[in-house]
């Protein structure tokens, strides 16, 4: 009898413990589990763009290509000893990647696949800088088809961006190169959400002096500007939006945006915050309501966190408003890891994205621009998973 009370008083409480933390219908552990998402076999990694007819990705099997979601061939095995480690799609519609190779890595070596020739040969891409530097090594290949490259050169350190030009990797023009003091090392390589495929597009290159001191620049490929110091900060650059001449808002892993005039880049002006915290590269893409805003529509680092969209006005000077975004387009990206997307806007005033998850699939996405931060059918709409088009 005691033995039986003592069960179902042990019930009774776990009943009672699972019940408190289930009061709040909008974040308990019951929507959560309800609402989870059946992981996928395709693991994806990077989108890496799309020609008339292929749309090119990586996934842990290596790299892949699709005419359509059903329709998935694998160009390049992701293999033991050659493991597929970072690619890029090139305008000549060679795939250039990276493998884990010791011996590839240690001589600098690109792989080099050409497309249009069924899938033929892989050569290798040679590198030549501006500079003649010595002990040179690559730091890492990027979805926009550059490499960032370290050497030195009369016994400075510097690293430079080097673009694929149909044979080699060749310098930018004009060149950009950086030297940070020799304490601080590579970071992270910071790209637009949705632009990481565009080689015009800026970029944030991050440099590190232990855990607290991070130097920040940001690069133009273009040549339009020369690398702009953004200054020495505490904490890391989570992602970024550049949407005119000499405006930059960036958004920090601790949660906090900052107006940047990049006439005074050392000037770090706070117009919003959240308590979210955000991965370096995390999903922050940026559209412009079209007469007075933007909206920065960003995903932080917990799988089940619901989109924040930060809405800055166009007097800069301004405070950023704050949105959390569950329904409509966001629908379909809840409780899910995002790794990559890639911008496919054809129509003016709309956003189209595909948006590639760690396991749940691929998304396409559509954000109407003037309501992306209202939290509901009219601010665009989902695909299934893996029932995206591209062309």
């Amino acid at each position: 009898m005691k033995k039986t009370r003592a069960i179902l008083l042990t019930i009774i409480l776990i009943t009672i413990t699972f019940a408190s933390c289930n009061l709040d219908g909008s974040a308990g552990i019951f929507r959560q589990l309800s609402q989870a998402k059946e992981p996928l076999s395709i693991r994806y990694k990077q989108l890496l763009g799309k020609d008339a007819t292929h749309l090119y990705f990586t996934t842990e099997d290596g790299i892949e290509r699709v005419t359509s979601p059903a329709n998935k061939t694998t160009v390049v095995a992701s293999k033991y000893e050659n493991i597929v480690r970072s690619a890029a799609l090139a305008s000549t519609g060679d795939i250039l990647y990276r493998t884990n190779n010791v011996t590839e890595q240690a001589e600098n070596k690109i792989r080099v696949l050409d497309t249009t020739d069924t899938l033929g040969t892989v050569t290798v891409a040679s590198t030549d800088t501006s500079d003649s530097l010595t002990d040179l090594s690559i730091e890492g290949l990027y979805a926009n088809s550059m490499i960032l490259v370290y050497g030195k050169d009369s016994g400075v350190g510097k690293f430079e961006l080097l673009k694929y030009d149909g044979t080699k990797f060749s310098p930018l023009a004009p060149s950009v190169t950086l030297s940070p003091p020799s304490d601080y090392g590579l970071h992270a390589v910071v790209q637009q959400t949705g632009k990481e495929q565009d080689a015009s597009e800026v970029m944030i290159l991050s440099f590190a002096k232990g855990k607290d001191k991070y130097l920040h620049y940001l690069v133009d490929p273009t040549g339009i500007f020369a690398p702009i110091s953004l200054g020495t900060k505490t904490t890391p650059v989570a992602n970024f939006m550049y949407p005119a001449p000499n405006v930059l808002y960036v958004l920090t892993t601790d949660g906090n945006l900052y107006h940047i005039d990049t006439n005074d880049p050392l000037t770090w002006n706070k117009i919003g915050s959240t308590s979210n915290t955000y991965k370096e590269n995390a999903f922050a893409f940026a559209v412009n309501e079209g007469t007075s805003k933007y909206h920065f529509i960003t995903k932080p680092t917990l799988k089940s966190a619901p989109l924040v969209v930060f809405t800055i006005p166009y007097t800069t000077s301004s405070s950023a408003t704050q949105t959390q975004i569950q329904s409509g387009y966001a629908k379909e990206l809840s409780l899910t890891n995002i790794v990559s997307a890639m911008d496919i806007s054809t129509v003016a005033g709309t956003s189209r994205l595909l948006v590639a998850t760690y396991e749940n699939g691929m998304f396409e996405i559509t954000i109407n621009d003037a309501a992306a931060n209202i939290d509901g059918p009219g601010n665009g709409g989902s695909s299934a998973a893996e029932e995206y088009t591209f062309l």
